[in-house]
């Protein structure tokens, strides 16, 4: 572990910590070399969220679109197409986390148990057909994107899904 992040309330000249948050600064602590030079950043902890808030988010919003849009039929394309045609709030600027959340949900990747997964679990297959969904689906939007390697579907038939053929 590089770093740790402790909760800590001030006490008259002094930072209070829970019993927990003590042991696990004990234990990372021991997981360092003696006279190693570590950084200590002090700030004002922003107040988390209430229960009522993530509930409100998880609860009410998302589960009511979610209600709705299976209630109406609406696929990802026909909710995407349904959003963009309203008055969505401008001035968002596009981030690439933004991005990847969106190609996972419109090009989403499936394991053999049929769960959607992320690029970290994906092999070397299911990342290639994922990224042509997403140069596909950029394409048919005017952004054309050039393939990094584009001899990369032959060596991927040279290979067993990544692993060299024995």
């Amino acid at each position: 572990m590089r770093s740790l992040k402790i909760y800590a309330t001030k006490r008259q000249e002094a930072t209070e910590v829970s019993h927990s948050q003590s042991l696990l600064r004990r234990q990372w602590l021991d997981t360092l070399k003696d006279g190693q030079a570590i950084e200590i950043e002090y700030r004002v902890a922003r107040s988390p969220k209430t229960n009522k808030q993530v509930k409100t988010v998880f609860g009410l919003l998302i589960n009511s679109v979610v209600v709705r849009s299976n209630d109406e039929g609406l696929d990802t394309k026909d909710f995407l197409k349904r959003l963009v045609e309203t008055d969505i709030p401008s001035g968002n600027g596009l981030t690439s986390g933004f991005l990847y959340n969106l190609f996972l949900t419109v090009c989403p990747v499936v394991d053999k148990d049929g769960r959607r997964i992320t690029l970290s679990k994906m092999d070397i297959e299911q990342a290639g057909t994922f990224i042509d969904e997403c140069m596909n689906l950029m394409a048919s939007c005017g952004i054309y994107i050039p393939d990094p390697d584009p001899e990369w579907r032959e060596k991927i038939k040279e290979t067993d899904n990544g692993k060299e053929k024995t």
